[in-house]
């Protein structure tokens, strides 16, 4: 490559950081000027493997995480040792141990046959337990890369790295500020990662700390176990994978021995699964509902869905966080009494489960 086409490269890629839509289109065009058949940037970190190879590729890509070689690469976990002992630039799969090349079936049996012989990759940027990578794969009929080869590659490397660098702080930076700007009007948000960290939270987020939920290793965890349950799961849900565009996502309700319950939603953030270098992936968010008094919290429900004022009292202490057998106690009915109320209660309210309808009861409350 010449000075020319190395400085196209990198404009391409520059774009590509901005757009990541853009990368699919961008990576054929730089494998091609590199004499390469496949260009491919990936993370890889305790979140897992994600990669975005060049357009026409993702069937290779999709066959490689399959076959779980996202997990035991010999040249992924090279590449890791190598880095960490201190070594910078491009490392290829020849600077591997002879006989671990001889005799590992990625080399002698994967590579070959979706055409990935010969590779020179290198970590561009770290963050967040994530290592940011670029890699450049070609068959065997091309054979390895030339040390002229690799002097081109390694400019190119050296450019996208800065920008990388850039674009995670910046990236991250705006983030936060339009959560800390939302945050202004006292809702409690947190940003969270691919594995559900915590990137950045809001004052309103960190005051609810303490008493039903707490941070561990980084990680927002609720301290009743079985609340921690499903908030690990919710967060799951959101951050571990791309979902359908109808798909909803059940918020958890964490309930409280006294007063109203803390109801937390995940909102996976549109299009970040496709952002090599987008660290955030979703949002929590927490209602905590503050306790009203009870007859301003009936009279709205009666008016809204037309319930009785049995069903309105019985609809409020569900809502507020009371077990089904607690409010019949309280209400001095049998349980299966308030069983049926309760079934009668969601037919007019259209929902199905607590959740739902602590929802409902935290949305009339606040009218």
């Amino acid at each position: 490559m010449n000075e020319d086409e190395v400085g196209y490269a990198l404009r391409l890629m520059h774009e590509a950081v901005l757009l990541p839509d853009f990368w699919p289109e961008a990576l054929p065009q730089v494998a091609e000027m590199c004499g390469s058949d496949l260009a491919l940037v990936c993370a890889v970190g305790e979140h897992g493997f994600a990669a975005i190879p060049s357009a026409g590729q993702e069937e290779v890509i999709g066959e490689f995480v399959r076959q779980g070689w996202d997990k035991r690469n010999p040249r992924m976990h090279n590449g890791l040792r190598l880095t960490s002992q201190g070594f910078r630039g491009l490392i290829t799969n020849q600077m591997m141990p002879p006989t671990l090349l001889a005799r590992d079936p990625f080399e002698q049996e994967f590579a070959p046959k979706v055409g990935l012989d010969f590779e020179a990759a290198q970590i561009v940027s770290s963050h967040a337990g994530a290592h940011f990578i670029l890699a450049f794969n070609r068959g065997r009929t091309r054979g390895p890369y030339s040390q002229a080869e690799l002097a081109s590659l390694n400019r190119l490397v050296e450019g996208f790295s800065s920008a990388c660098s850039f674009a995670l702080r910046l990236k991250l930076a705006t983030a936060s500020q339009i959560l800390d700007t939302l945050g202004d009007h006292r809702e409690a948000l947190a940003l969270l990662s691919a594995t559900g960290r915590v990137l950045h939270m809001s004052p309103a987020f960190a005051q609810l700390l303490g008493t039903r939920l707490d941070v561990r290793a980084g990680h927002i965890r609720a301290i009743d176990p079985v609340d921690d349950g499903e908030l690990r799961a919710l967060v799951s849900r959101s951050c571990g994978g791309a979902l359908a565009p109808a798909s909803k996502i059940e918020p958890a309700v964490l309930t409280r021995h006294a007063g109203a319950p803390i109801v937390i939603h995940c909102l996976p953030i549109a299009g970040a699964a496709r952002d090599f270098l987008g660290l955030a992936r979703a949002v929590l968010v927490i209602d905590d509902l503050k306790p009203i008094p009870p007859k301003g919290r009936e009279q709205t429900m009666r008016k809204a869905y037309g319930l009785t004022q049995s069903e309105a009292r019985l609809a409020t202490r569900i809502g507020t966080g009371e077990s089904v057998r607690d409010a019949a106690d309280a209400e001095g009915i049998a349980f299966e009494t308030a069983r049926t109320r309760l079934k009668s209660v969601y037919d007019k309210t259209n929902t199905s489960r607590r959740s739902e309808l602590a929802l409902l009861v935290a949305r009339m409350s606040n009218r």
